[in-house]
C-alpha cells in the first residue's frame, strides 16, 4: 500500500559562492581554476563536493563544519570560499561581511 502525502513546493534555491568581502583573491565570475586553488570550507553533508568531483574538480576541504549557517560566518577574515544556499547567504551578508559570487557550478540545492 502506498500512502500519498499532500505536498507543495514552498521555494526553490541555488548555491552561491561566498567569500569574505575583503578577499583579494576571489574574482567574479569564479572559474574552475580559482575553485581548484582557493582555500575551501565545506560541510559534513557536502552536495557541492559531489558536484565538483563529478565535474573533474575534486577538492579536499581545508575546513569542514556541520552547519550551513556557521560556514559563511567562518569565512569572515579569511581567504576561504564556501557555498551556501542563496536565501540564507543574503540574510548573512552583513553579519559575516560576505561577498557573493557567481560560479560555474549549476545544480539545484
Amino acid at each position: 500500500m502506498c500512502l500519498l502525502v499532500p505536498n507543495e513546493t514552498l521555494f526553490t534555491d541555488r548555491f552561491v559562492a561566498a567569500v569574505w568581502r575583503h578577499d583579494p583573491d576571489a574574482e567574479e565570475p569564479l572559474t574552475f581554476a580559482q575553485l581548484d586553488h582557493l582555500p575551501y570550507l565545506s560541510y559534513t553533508v557536502g552536495p557541492v563536493d559531489s558536484l565538483l568531483r563529478g565535474l573533474g574538480h575534486p577538492r579536499a576541504p581545508d575546513a569542514i563544519v556541520e552547519s550551513f549557517v556557521l560556514g559563511p560566518l567562518l569565512v569572515r577574515g579569511t581567504r576561504q570560499i564556501t557555498f551556501v544556499h542563496e536565501r540564507l547567504a543574503h540574510r548573512l551578508v552583513a553579519a559575516a561581511e560576505l561577498r557573493l559570487l557567481d560560479h560555474p557550478l549549476r545544480a539545484p540545492c
